[in-house]
């Protein structure tokens, strides 16, 4: 009590400038102002990042042991997916091809594809879908790509990764068998 008393008698006998006053009026304004907006960051949840997730699987739903050799002709398996952290329903077209490439200066360009799928699902936000991908390759090559392409909406009539929202691939080879 003692210091507090001593500050009023001072303050008293003392009255600031109209400036003083002021800055002092400032200083707490913007301290409290300063407080409620860490509260609100804090205590309001964000909108967050939004993205859609594009993913293979090999056929026993995990990343290792992705087929790099296939037999032309014969049932291969992959597991495709989607997650949606779009914060809102979207529907997805995926594009599933067999490719020979051939590389032009670093330019992938096709020389033949081969369409394997085209599945269109709606896919609620923060859930994810996914779907086994049963096809039987008829190009014979070393390193063909096999691609899939996810669009937004309406694919165009050819994908191409320019126009795809998304695309993973992987390089595999087919023999005769």
């Amino acid at each position: 009590p003692e210091p507090l008393t001593r500050f009023f008698r001072e303050y008293a006998d003392n009255p600031p400038s109209i400036y003083r006053v002021a800055s002092i009026v400032i200083a707490l304004v913007l301290i409290i102002s300063a407080v409620a907006g860490v509260g609100y960051i804090f205590t309001v949840p964000g909108q967050g990042e939004t993205y859609t997730e594009l993913y293979i699987l090999n056929a026993s739903t995990d990343t290792n042991g992705y087929p790099r050799s296939m037999n032309a002709n014969e049932l291969q398996r992959i597991r495709v997916g989607i997650s949606n952290h779009e914060q809102h329903s979207v529907q997805y077209t995926v594009i599933s091809e067999l490719q020979r490439v051939r590389n032009d200066n670093g330019q992938f360009r096709i020389i033949e594809r081969q369409r394997l799928g085209e599945y269109s699902v709606s896919v609620d936000s923060n859930q994810t879908w996914e779907r086994q991908d049963r096809f039987r390759p008829r190009i014979q090559d070393d390193r063909l790509r096999l691609i899939y392409y996810l669009y937004h909406e309406s694919p165009p009539e050819i994908p191409t990764t320019e126009t795809a929202a998304q695309e993973v691939h992987l390089w595999v080879n087919a023999t005769a068998s």
